[in-house]
């Protein structure tokens, strides 16, 4: 029995599907592994209290992209996909607020005043950053002549 032109396709293009499926649960696995570990480490130390697991855990993930020991091509599909629908992760959050607005009300002044100063803190640090980067990396034309400054 021969197999058509279109079945062959029909076959390769459910491998690739499959293969791709299982690049993305290597790459879940490897993202929940760190998060696993991050849990051991702040259970097993005991500054869970003062490290959340989150951060250990991303903490570590960047201690790991650092050192090699993970590359960012082992987890890029799966990080953009969970990156590009955070937005979801943050109804949960969204909807508990607005069901305790009467609980915020008290404390509406403050949370307002709170929000305005750290947006304008990190403005702030953002742009003395960014130009001392700039004052850095300056380069003159005598620099491009060959000579100095």
């Amino acid at each position: 029995m021969a197999l058509s032109f279109n079945r062959v396709c029909d076959i390769n293009n459910n491998l690739q599907e499959a293969f791709f499926e299982m690049k993305l649960f290597k790459q879940l696995a490897i993202l929940f592994s760190v998060y696993f570990a991050a849990r051991v480490i702040v259970g097993i130390g005991g500054f869970g209290h003062i490290v959340p697991v989150p951060v250990a855990g991303m903490i570590l993930f960047l201690v790991l992209l650092m050192t090699k020991i993970i590359k960012i091509e082992q987890i890029e599909e799966v990080s953009s996909y969970i990156l590009a629908h955070i937005t979801f992760l943050f109804i949960p959050v969204g909807s508990r607020l607005i069901l305790n607005l009467e609980a915020l009300a008290p404390m509406a002044l403050g949370i307002f005043l709170l929000i305005i100063l750290s947006t304008v803190i990190t403005i702030a640090i953002t742009g003395l950053t960014v130009q001392f980067l700039n004052k850095k990396n300056t380069i003159t034309s005598d620099d491009l002549k060959g000579g100095s400054k």
